[in-house]
């Protein structure tokens, strides 16, 4: 999908895929197997042709996901697959051998699926799926371009079950949920580059205070307050003869998100605005998608994709821990 007018001179036609997939039951032993219906979860493994061999080439990916049934009943089911992972494109931008490649400048990407589909069944071992499904892989600004790929595809496919196919009933002793208060600081940081392509890679950090509210058992707000601390803006102002300070580069902000529980794990999206900035070419919203993975009671890991928009800005990874809660 051409997102960028540019782009178009290096598509040649439609792009083939191929996607493999093994994917497990949830057993009913962690009570949010429950509260989301035995969604299943997996490991998929993607491989596309970019339909441009000498310029794009091929793009493939590994990464694991949710598969979370929205409605339906024994014999029909829609679902809506999320996940993220790794992903490898054999052709990228390099000055000398594929300057006509503005899309992506590097090999490793991260890769994002989000599909929604339709399952029947056929037999109790065999169902059928139509599934419409976008994909996308990007370097989060890692390197130079990042226009990234977009890769929406509408697929027809079977699943054959290998073992045990019958799904736990609901239990009635789920335990009422008490609604919980977090105040956390989390720690972060990455790595960016600006164009031209090919130049200095620039260290990014922020420190977030976020304080939510989980109002039911699937799902909540947050609040955060960022500090961001990102020297690429530095180069940017001065190459616009703008003089600032390591200090005058700090940019901190507010933002929303609507969080959702998996166990362990939780997702969050949210969008937030600069309180002050002197880089203004970005404008003042920001945007982020978070995952988390608890370690413990008080300790969680913490990666982000921050953007203006559609706009990658950089990578966040870092490592939070819980104040305070009730």
């Amino acid at each position: 999908m051409p997102h960028h007018p540019e782009m178009k001179s290096l598509i040649k036609g439609h792009v083939k895929s191929f996607d493999l997939f093994l994917e497990f039951p949830t057993n009913g032993k962690q009570e949010w197997h429950y509260r989301y219906n035995f969604p299943t979860w997996g490991v998929s493994f993607y491989t596309a042709d970019l339909a441009n061999r000498e310029q794009a080439g091929w793009a493939m990916g590994v990464y694991p996901y949710f598969n979370l049934p929205l409605f339906g009943g024994k014999s029909f089911r829609i679902k809506q697959k999320v996940g993220w992972g790794v992903g490898y494109l054999t052709k990228y931008f390099h000055r000398q051998e594929n300057h006509k490649n503005i899309i992506v400048g590097s090999a490793i990407n991260a890769i994002v699926n989000l599909t929604t589909s339709a399952e029947i069944d056929i037999s109790k071992k065999i169902k059928s799926r139509i599934a419409f499904s976008f994909i996308h892989f990007s370097n989060a600004s890692y390197a130079q371009p990042n226009l990234g790929y977009n890769l929406p595809a509408a697929s027809l496919g079977f699943l054959y079950s290998f073992g045990d196919t019958d799904i736990p009933k609901n239990s009635d002793t789920l335990a009422d949920f008490k609604t919980k208060f977090y105040l956390s600081s989390v720690i972060a940081g990455g790595v960016k580059e600006i164009l031209p392509a090919g130049g200095r890679k620039y260290p990014a950090f922020v420190h977030s205070l976020d304080a939510a509210y989980r109002f039911t058992y699937k799902s909540g707000v947050a609040l955060t307050g960022d500090l961001y601390y990102n020297t690429s803006i530095k180069e940017r102002l001065e190459r616009d003869t703008i003089s600032v300070t390591d200090v005058g580069i700090m940019q901190p902000g507010v933002a929303l998100f609507y969080r959702i529980y998996f166990g362990k794990i939780n997702m969050s999206l949210g969008m937030g605005t600069y309180i002050y900035s002197r880089l203004k070419d970005d404008g003042i919203f920001y945007h982020r998608f978070i995952t988390r993975y608890q370690l413990n009671e008080r300790l969680f890991l913490n990666v982000v994709l921050k953007t203006h928009f559609f706009k990658a800005d950089f990578a966040e990874f870092g490592i939070g821990y819980h104040l305070w809660k009730k």
